[in-house]
C-alpha cells in the first residue's frame, strides 16, 4: 500500500502499538503514533531554491509564538487554552508556528502534530548579545562565551533535539536569533545538521549569516 504523507492540509498520523511479551504474558505495552513526511531545500522547475514539503514547494506562513501567559507566565492555565491558540492559528489560514526561544511540553507538539502545524523550534538563547546586523552582513564578531557557558549550551541543545525530534510537526531547528549569544555558529550548525539531517537548520535567524555556515536558509527580519 502507498504511504500517506503528513502535511498541514492532511496531517495523517499512523497509530503505533508496541507490546513486550514474556512467554505468553504481555508484561508491558505502549501506544503512540508516527508520521511520514520530508522537508528539504530543493530547486523548483525554474531552478530556484525553495522550501519543500514532500517534494512540493511550501510557503510557510505563520506567527512567532513566545508562549507567554498572563497568569502562569510560561505555563498555560489549561490544555483548552493551549489548544485555543493553535486552533486559532489554523483558522486564520496559517500553517506554521515558530516556537520562539522556549521549549514547550510534549502535549503542545502533539497538538501541532494532530492539527498539521509546521513548527520552527528555537534553541533558547543565553549569554550576551553578539554584534548584530539584521540585513545579513556579518561583521565576523561572535559572542565570546565562557567554556562553562558553551558546555551548557551544547548539552541543552543536544537534549532539545533528542527529546523533541520524534514530532513530525518540527521541520526546522533555529540555532541563534538576532545575535543573542551567537558563538561557534559554523561548528554548531554543522553538528546540528549531522545530528538531525531530516530537518532544516536556521543557523542565524534575523541576520549575522556566515557564508560558510551549513544552514538551510538566509533569514532576515524586517520591523515596520
Amino acid at each position: 500500500p502507498s504511504v500517506q504523507l503528513w502535511s498541514p492540509d492532511s496531517p495523517f498520523l499512523y497509530d503505533l502499538d508496541v507490546w513486550l511479551v514474556r512467554g505468553t504474558a504481555t508484561v508491558d505495552a505502549v501506544s503512540s503514533y508516527f508520521a511520514a513526511r520530508e522537508v528539504a531545500v530543493q530547486r523548483d522547475v525554474d531552478g530556484t531554491p525553495r522550501l519543500m514539503l514532500n517534494n512540493r514547494p511550501v510557503f510557510m506562513f505563520g506567527l512567532l509564538d513566545q508562549g507567554y501567559w498572563p497568569d502562569g507566565v510560561l505555563t498555560p492555565p489549561c490544555e483548552e487554552a493551549m489548544l485555543f491558540d493553535l486552533e486559532l492559528a489554523k483558522q486564520m489560514g496559517m500553517n506554521t508556528v515558530r516556537k520562539h526561544v522556549k521549549v514547550e511540553s510534549r502535549r503542545w507538539y502533539a497538538a501541532c502534530d494532530k492539527l498539521g502545524l509546521l513548527v520552527w523550534q528555537d534553541m533558547p538563547s543565553g549569554d550576551r548579545y553578539a554584534r548584530w546586523d539584521p540585513f545579513g552582513t556579518f561583521y565576523g564578531v561572535e559572542d565570546v562565551r565562557s567554556v562553562e557557558s558553551m558546555t551548557t549550551f551544547r548539552e541543552e541543545l543536544s537534549e532539545l533535539v533528542g527529546c523533541r525530534r520524534m514530532h513530525p510537526c518540527i521541520v526546522c531547528w533555529v540555532l541563534f536569533n538576532e545575535g543573542w549569544g551567537q558563538a561557534h555558529t559554523e561548528e554548531l550548525a554543522t553538528w546540528l545538521r549531522n545530528q538531525d539531517p531530516t530537518r532544516l537548520v536556521n543557523a542565524a535567524s534575523g541576520g549575522n549569516d556566515l557564508p560558510c555556515a551549513p544552514g538551510s536558509m538566509v533569514d532576515w527580519h524586517f520591523y515596520p
